[in-house]
């Protein structure tokens, strides 16, 4: 997969030192990132706001664009990382348990919560990190009409610690106010799977995007119950006998 409009900025070797405790200040930092009018503005505000009011030197901000037939992922800016890393990372991303977990459950991922340190250097991706000497990570998506439309990775050096709570907190906020910009927005339009229309075919779409039962359920603001229904009525229209076959039969994605 290539990396269009791949913007590559040079880091400093740890977290900047300007002081990161004025609220005032930070919200302004906020605004600069749902104001920014284009792609090349939101990767410079975001990377600017997670350098300095969170410490993280390491960057990188993909825009996906999903339709019924395939889903683009394209990089609008990294930071503090080569194209060689950001090519590699691709071939090991399905592996990283963490993006997983930001994408399936449509949360922000402080990969030093989520698995046991110990566990961690022995993977593929955890060693693939450690050669490139990258530490503590945070991950999101970013959603808009809970659609994914993005994702925000930031980063440490080993040596320089954990995130901090409000480091994560900051972090989900950044994510928050991209998910507000034109350039994230342009990218949520649902697009209703052919030939279905209705209830019917919203519940196609989310399933397209890789939304589970209660996801849907939760989205649409019904029961599992009426969900179940739909899915097996979306099943009996597509000839289908599963959710597995159904995916199956799918376009894959770009």
């Amino acid at each position: 997969m290539g990396h269009p409009a791949m913007s590559t900025d040079p880091s400093p070797d740890a977290p900047t030192a300007a002081s990161r405790d004025d609220p005032a200040t930070f919200a302004k930092a906020v605004l600069t990132i749902v104001r920014a009018r284009d792609a090349s503005a939101v990767w410079f505000a975001a990377r600017q706001a997670a350098e300095t009011w969170i410490g993280a030197p390491f960057a990188a901000l993909y825009s996906h664009r999903c339709s019924h037939r395939s889903t683009s992922v394209s990089i609008l800016g990294a930071r503090g990382v080569s194209s060689r890393f950001l090519a590699e990372y691709e071939q090991v991303r399905a592996e990283d348990v963490f993006f997983q977990i930001a994408v399936d459950e449509r949360r922000p991922v402080n990969a030093g919560l989520e698995l046991p340190r110990s566990d961690w250097p022995g993977t593929r991706v955890g060693r693939f990190l450690a050669r490139w000497d990258i530490g503590p990570s945070l991950q999101a998506p970013v959603i808009v009409g809970g659609r994914l439309v993005g994702m925000f990775n930031l980063a440490r050096r080993r040596k320089h610690g954990e995130f901090s709570a409000r480091d994560c907190s900051r972090f989900e906020t950044l994510c928050e106010a991209l998910a507000g910009t034109r350039v994230f927005a342009a990218g949520a339009t649902d697009t209703i799977a052919p030939g279905l229309v209705g209830r019917l075919g919203e519940v196609a779409a989310l399933v397209r995007r890789g939304f589970t039962r209660k996801m849907i359920a939760r989205h649409l603001g019904v029961s599992e119950e009426t969900v179940k229904t739909h899915l097996a009525r979306l099943y009996r229209a597509e000839g289908v006998a599963s959710k597995a076959e159904y995916v199956a039969r799918l376009p894959l994605p770009m």
